[in-house]
């Protein structure tokens, strides 16, 4: 974890809302009002109120989730939508106007997007950013932290609601929010007037025989077409394209929302059929505060 006194400087406390410095000789951050937050060993920082230091109930996803997402990303299978997620990043005016971008992945799970976009930064000439990841899952924030130690531009991953985010009032030039909840009147507060939201989610047809395996009426995704309130629909990309998963499709299928819907019986489907074909489809929408 690379800090600067400017990256801190965007920071607020969970609790009161004050500026949070980082503290060096204690290896944590801290507002003038005596709160502090201690920064990890893997190098995350906890910032959500109620829960600070891993005490108090476990939110988001457990080690099972994090551990078959983490496998899952890794083979590579969802690298095409992180490269259009990068492309369309770097085209964004915030790095055009010479001054540092402020980037926040709200609702970054292990980190995998937050650090593929700070390789694709630091391999190029748009290294003058800070970048923070939240999630409500500590093991996955952790599991971040520590893959970001490799990282040129080292994010700062922190547990944090993205609904109640810790950072100043636009502050956010650069807002990505993939398979994660859209905190409109949120996000809205932190973005600054010529921020970006990049917003992904799935497309119609996404998964399509995973369903078909698992439901005897499967439905399509019902995408949307208007822009969630206070923002505009600028652009939409529509990645699509087909995969092999036959090799990992039960980390897959943990970290989809079937997890939770499909019985027993219909698990047993999945678990005679090999999905060497399976289709990809996302939406990626550019989205901009409403003037």
């Amino acid at each position: 974890m690379r800090l600067t006194e400017d990256d801190a400087w965007v920071l607020c406390c969970p609790v009161c809302k004050k500026r949070l410095v980082y503290a060096k000789d204690l290896h944590a951050f801290c507002c003038e009002n005596g709160h502090s937050f201690d920064i990890a060993r893997q190098g995350y920082v906890h910032l959500r109120p109620g829960g600070a230091n891993g005490k108090g109930h476990a939110h988001g996803d457990d080690d099972e989730m994090v551990r078959a997402r983490t496998r899952f990303l890794e083979s590579g299978a969802y690298a095409p939508l992180s490269d259009q997620i990068n492309q369309t990043a770097l085209a964004c005016s915030c790095f055009t106007r010479g001054q540092v971008a402020t980037i926040c992945d709200a609702g970054c799970g292990e980190g995998y997007y937050t650090n593929r976009l700070a390789q694709a930064l630091a391999m190029g000439t748009n290294t003058n950013t800070r970048i923070f990841g939240f999630d409500l899952s500590r093991k996955a924030v952790a599991h971040g932290a520590v893959q970001a130690r490799e990282q040129l531009s080292k994010p700062l991953f922190a547990v944090a609601s993205l609904f109640h985010m810790p950072l100043r009032d636009h502050s956010v030039d650069l807002l990505l929010n993939v398979f994660a909840p859209f905190g409109a009147s949120e996000f809205l507060r932190i973005l600054s007037p010529h921020g970006a939201v990049l917003q992904v989610i799935p497309g119609a047809r996404h998964l399509w025989e995973m369903k078909c395996c698992l439901y005897e009426r499967p439905y399509e995704n019902e995408e949307p077409v208007l822009a969630p309130d206070g923002f505009v629909l600028e652009r939409q990309i529509r990645v699509r394209y087909v995969f092999d998963a036959s090799e990992n499709q039960w980390d897959l299928f943990f970290m989809t929302p079937y997890m939770w819907r499909t019985s027993p019986q219909d698990r047993e489907k999945l678990m005679n059929t090999v999905l060497s074909s399976l289709t990809a489809d996302f939406l990626l929408r550019v989205l901009l505060p409403k003037d």
